[in-house]
């Protein structure tokens, strides 16, 4: 089955500034596809996707909404339970389904069966620890009882959250799929309690803390207030995602479900619907730098799964560190015109081009009339301009200045340093531009 984190591209991720751990990832690709099989080789313009019942709903009618757009009708087939859509779309009685993780949906393929396979990321939302009775971890007492989810994939997430919070520890070697047979050291004595996924968030009352997915956390009326821990969101493995068909996922009606899911207002509508009530971050995934501008607050762009930059998204897109931030940037950055672009040469010529990045308090100031009031002779604008991103000014101007006067150009150049400017001489034109 195809692995949805062995991107090809470098990511780009982003956090938004809600406190907390959630995370919608928007992976702006179709990943590990094979060629479609003739028996799906028509395309659908109408389809059915299964979801959970609650919150989710309110999200998926806006991608509903986005699909149309797009010429795909999407009609959503509510299920109140984790085992029904899968079979639902084993039978073909739905055409899609968004409801798992990876760690889920690997468990239901070795006991049932199930030939599906996930084709793009919606969210990753971090199971947490809740309690009515105790402010913190610190405060359960010994003998507490726990509350966790008893499917596999579940009851071993919430396992480790426990002795992330150091309350167990489990036997060496213990993966995700981790049962109570696990623990290896209880030294508060914890008496675990495994309910069904739905109804242990509806037993906090009766306990002195539960192990809750979000999802049931929202239906079960749980706050943030009641969450005293919850797992981490680095490397987390427990991202939700669309799943179809296996055969089906090359199809385009499949691509265009995806699109319609991962898009500036369906993020808009999650964070609304989901985040705002649980008090959570949003972690988003992308390659599309417009979103990042448009939603983020901080952003790290990871190439092979490695930071090689991180800061404000603002500070980002002013001046990018690495040459796979610059090209994700490339898009959406003034760039020269093609007509100047194609004249550049090294050398001499009339007019030498320079390109001028500022941002922050640097472009705030009348730049270029204090240029002109300080260093005296002649430049143009030939392009650029100043945007706001995150409500700082961050430009990237175009100056043409004589290329016959070495001396001006140095004192051009380093005027604008010292103004904070980042200058960058791109070559020289035979001729005004």
């Amino acid at each position: 089955m195809s692995d949805l984190s062995n991107a090809s591209k470098p990511l780009v991720t982003s956090i938004t500034r809600r406190a907390g751990l959630a995370a919608l990832a928007a992976t702006f690709a179709v990943i590990g596809l094979t060629a479609p099989s003739p028996s799906f080789a028509e395309d659908k313009k109408a389809i059915k996707v299964g979801i959970i019942s609650g919150e989710d709903e309110d999200v998926w009618r806006v991608v509903v909404a986005e699909a149309a757009k797009k010429g795909l009708t999407i009609e959503t087939v509510v299920f109140n339970d984790y085992t029904q859509p899968n079979e639902a779309l084993e039978r073909d009685e739905i055409d899609a389904n968004a409801f798992q993780h990876k760690p889920y949906l690997d468990n239901q393929i070795k006991t049932q069966g199930y030939h599906i396979v996930p084709v793009g990321y919606t969210g990753v939302w971090p199971i947490g620890l809740y309690s009515k009775k105790h402010a913190k971890v610190a405060d359960l007492p010994e003998g507490a009882v726990i509350g966790l989810p008893n499917d596999p994939s579940n009851e071993g997430r919430a396992l480790h959250v426990l002795e992330h919070e150091g309350l167990i520890k489990l036997k060496d070697g213990t993966g995700i799929l981790a049962t109570t047979a696990d623990i290896a050291e209880n030294p508060k004595k914890l008496e675990i309690k495994e309910l069904d996924a739905g109804i242990v968030g509806r037993s906090v009352d009766d306990l002195d803390a539960a192990v809750v997915n979000t999802d049931w956390a929202l239906k079960s009326g749980l706050t943030p207030e009641n969450r005293i821990a919850q797992e981490p969101v680095a490397d987390n493995p427990y991202r939700n995602f669309i799943a179809v068909k296996a055969g089906a996922e090359n199809e385009p009606w499949v691509k265009t479900l995806v699109a319609s899911y991962q898009n500036e207002t369906v993020k808009a509508e999650f964070d609304k619907v989901i985040n705002s009530r649980l008090g959570l971050t949003i972690l988003l995934i992308t390659h599309e730098m417009e979103v990042i501008r448009s939603i983020a607050d901080r952003v790290a762009v990871i190439d092979a799964g490695r930071i090689v930059e991180e800061r404000a998204v603002w500070q980002v897109f002013a001046d990018p560190k690495s040459e796979i931030t610059r090209s994700l940037l490339g898009g959406i950055r003034p760039q020269l015109p093609p007509e100047i672009a194609s004249r550049l040469a090294a050398g001499e010529g009339t007019e030498t081009i320079l390109r001028i990045d500022v941002a922050g308090e640097a472009a705030r100031g009348a730049l270029l009339s204090d240029l002109a009031a300080t260093v005296p002779g002649p430049f143009r604008l030939v392009h650029g301009g100043v945007d706001h991103v995150q409500r700082q000014p961050v430009g990237t101007l175009f100056l043409a200045v004589s290329g016959a006067d070495n001396a001006h150009l140095a004192r051009t150049t380093t005027f604008l340093k010292d103004r904070g400017a980042r200058v960058e001489v791109l070559g020289h034109v035979a001729g005004a531009v």
